[in-house]
């Protein structure tokens, strides 16, 4: 199985934390984490509603000025990670690119992707990558 550590500590310890009132978008985020994170390191993290003692945290800060339209941040801060997006599906574009980063996930059609079951990756304590995209609007007819 692929050995992921987020600040030194390994990802089998973690939760993926959601606000309550979490979007949609946020909860769909959520299960994707849990579900690529369970093929390919081979832990099921627990999605919770409140503080965990390791958490990857979705949506629960503001990104900053430097984050625009549906952009998104992904920072380790000590000893969690927060993917926060500038709108809720930037977080969810957060977790993709967190899971294609750090899990080497890809998607190429919807009944098409992988998930590699090996190899290791860090997520080192401080570690910050923000993304935006090139369009303010994203549309397809």
């Amino acid at each position: 199985m692929r050995t992921v550590k987020i600040c030194k500590t390994d990802i089998s310890l973690f939760s993926v934390v959601v606000k309550a009132e979490s979007d949609p978008a946020e909860k769909t985020a959520a299960e994707f984490l849990q579900r690529v994170i369970k093929a390919s390191c081979g832990v099921e993290l627990p999605i919770v509603e409140e503080n965990a003692e390791k958490g990857i945290y979705l949506g629960f800060r503001a990104p900053g000025d430097e984050v625009k339209f549906d952009g998104f941040k992904i920072a380790a801060d000590g000893a969690d990670l927060f993917i926060d997006g500038n709108l809720a599906r930037g977080t969810l574009y957060g977790a993709y690119d967190f899971a294609e980063e750090f899990l080497g996930y890809r998607s190429f059609a919807p009944d098409c992707e992988v998930i590699p079951a090996e190899g290791e990756a860090e997520v080192v304590p401080g570690y910050e990558h923000v993304e935006n995209p090139v369009f303010e609007m994203r549309h397809c007819d």
